[in-house]
């Protein structure tokens, strides 16, 4: 069974692999108007579009309890949230 939606981020991906002028376009009008997250993310999507990175893929339990918890109880995290041993 195919899904009946295209998730824009998918969609964005794809696009760029198909016509790299417009992913130039993209990115270079996120240079001129966007905040540095919306650069983060042109950087991504194109990185992910010419395989330069694996897509994204939510965390397991991402979003609940369990999953925020495991997230800052993980191995090499320091207590407080204050990054890597």
């Amino acid at each position: 069974m195919t899904k009946p939606y295209v998730v824009h981020e998918d969609a964005t991906i794809e696009s760029f692999k198909q016509d790299p002028e417009y992913a130039a376009e993209y990115l270079n009008a996120v240079l001129d108007d966007g905040t540095q997250e919306e650069l983060m993310l042109a950087l991504r999507r194109i990185a992910t579009a010419y395989g330069m990175i694996p897509p994204a893929r939510p965390c397991p339990g991402a979003g609940t309890a369990a999953g925020i918890v495991g997230h800052f109880s993980a191995p090499g995290r320091r207590a407080g949230g204050k990054g890597f041993e």
